[in-house]
């Protein structure tokens, strides 16, 4: 990979799976209100825990370098 791209990259997943993760907050405050709130907690969870795993990879890429 491009030495250059790399660490724009690594800026970028950390960017997203922050946001991933706090989107995932933010439905966590309407799961009770939802029609299924079973699926408003997958969702949820989903969003917390994939963002998360979107930020360790940004990490490790910057870490690798």
């Amino acid at each position: 990979m491009n030495a250059v791209l790399q660490p724009k990259q690594a800026d970028r997943l950390i960017f997203l799976g922050l946001l991933l993760f706090f989107l995932g907050l933010l439905a966590g405050l309407f799961v009770q209100n939802m029609a299924n709130p079973r699926m408003a907690l997958s969702a949820h969870l989903e969003g917390v825990m994939n963002g998360m795993f979107l930020v360790l990879l940004g990490l490790i890429c910057i870490v690798s370098c």
